[in-house]
């Protein structure tokens, strides 16, 4: 057997072995994601039961008599508009306040002086540095002992 018919049997088998493994891992993916979910179906097909039937043994995956009654009490109720809108005027104002105290926080840190014996500086520096070029844990021991000093 030659040199090169060799190097074609390694290069097949490699091509082989990616082909498995990348199989390998979108089967992983998609049992995985199936299994995430399912308690989101789980509550769809909830929605859709009558009370009495939610808490029913065996718990039915599909509900034997699919009905709307939920949907329909839920909409019947005008305070469904005034829980939603407090949601958003409740994330609405978070993200804005937590955008501005950050803001003024990356400001402060961008204007501070930073000095050499500051150990959390020089980590973060580090690792930057180190990130940039390729290898984000080359210095992940060092940089333990330079907070501790």
């Amino acid at each position: 057997m030659s040199v090169a018919a060799g190097e074609d049997l390694v290069n097949m088998a490699r091509k082989l072995m990616d082909g498995f493994t990348l199989t390998a891992m979108y089967a992983v993916l998609i049992a995985v994601s199936i299994f995430m979910i399912l308690p989101f179906i789980w509550m769809l097909n909830t929605s859709f039961k009558l009370p009495e039937d939610v808490f029913g043994l065996p718990p039915e995956f599909i509900p034997a008599n699919p009905t709307l009654i939920n949907y329909q009490y839920l909409f019947q109720d005008n305070s469904i508009v005034r829980i939603v809108g407090n949601t958003f005027f409740v994330a609405a104002v978070g993200t804005a306040l937590r955008l501005f105290f950050c803001s003024l926080a990356g400001y402060a840190f961008a204007k501070a002086p930073v000095s050499e014996s500051d150990g959390t500086i020089q980590l973060y520096h580090r690792y930057d540095a180190d990130s940039r070029r390729g290898n984000p844990h080359s210095r992940l021991h060092s940089d333990a002992r330079v907070l501790s000093d």
